[in-house]
């Protein structure tokens, strides 16, 4: 069963709180706390590219705030999962992209400080502005690489990992900006490929393939080493009759969207 709480916080801005209880079978239950593109900054409000709406780059640590307070009334989750663009790209254009990422990180550590003692382990999704932030190198130094701790085969160079939240579900994060232009430099290998392969894409006679809104700078995609590495999670969760829980930054879904997965 799932519950979804609808919660108003301090703005223009309604939070959707995912709080869901997992129960398979006569497994164990575990519960986990989703939150997503808090994209904090410490710079003023401004208004949207389109000029519709203003953004509230420094009250997105409020709402964080009220998050994590929620969460902590409700029942502790056993996994709180933050699922990409912790900071705004706009803290690199500021020169406060290190300093805005650790007081996000500030507040979300806070959901361990309380009485009880059940841990609420926190778990790191890469987004597109982290990457526009950060180079591949220094997010996979930073706390918010979470292969160091459930995959450590590649958490020298990529943010992929799997954990058996019970012994009948799996959650799987994703790493889409492995193959990107985002979060590398010019002249690198990756960065190289990814340009051909948007140029060459780009041209392609297939709709599809060559549409301009899928190849956005800001998307990309698993490597080749990933997706089999995914392949050979979704043919063990089915041979162990587990049920898998997909989690990344860039829908993977064609509904002619432009956040989404190069492949």
């Amino acid at each position: 069963m799932a519950m979804t709480r609808h919660e108003k916080f301090n703005s223009d801005f309604t939070l959707d709180l995912i709080e869901t209880p997992l129960l398979v079978d006569n497994d164990s239950n575990c519960s986990i706390g989703l939150i997503a593109d808090i994209q904090h900054a410490d710079v003023n409000d401004e208004l949207t590219f389109d000029k519709l709406r203003t953004r509230y780059y420094r009250n997105s640590l409020v709402l964080t705030r009220e998050a994590v307070e929620h969460l902590k009334r409700n029942g502790k989750p056993d996994y709180m999962i933050q699922l990409g663009d912790i900071i705004d790209a706009r803290s690199m254009k500021a020169n406060s992209a290190p300093s805005a990422m650790q007081s996000v990180l500030n507040e979300l550590n806070k959901i361990n400080e309380t009485s009880d003692a059940k841990h609420a382990q926190l778990v790191h999704i890469w987004g597109n502005h982290d990457l526009s932030c950060f180079s591949r190198d220094e997010l996979t130094m930073s706390e918010l690489n979470s292969a160091k701790l459930f995959n450590k085969s590649v958490a020298q160079s990529a943010n992929y990992f799997a954990i058996d939240l019970t012994s009948s579900i799996r959650l799987i994060g994703l790493d889409f900006f492995e193959f990107a232009l985002i979060g590398y430099k010019p002249g690198d290998e990756v960065y190289e490929k990814a340009s051909e392969y948007v140029a060459k894409s780009q041209s392609h006679p297939d709709a599809r393939i060559s549409g301009p809104v899928r190849l956005e700078k800001m998307n990309g995609q698993p490597s080749g080493k990933q997706l089999k590495w995914l392949e050979d999670q979704l043919n063990e969760c089915e041979r162990e009759n587990k049920r898998a829980i997909l989690l990344g930054h860039v829908q993977l879904i064609d509904d002619k969207n432009k956040y989404m997965a190069w492949n």
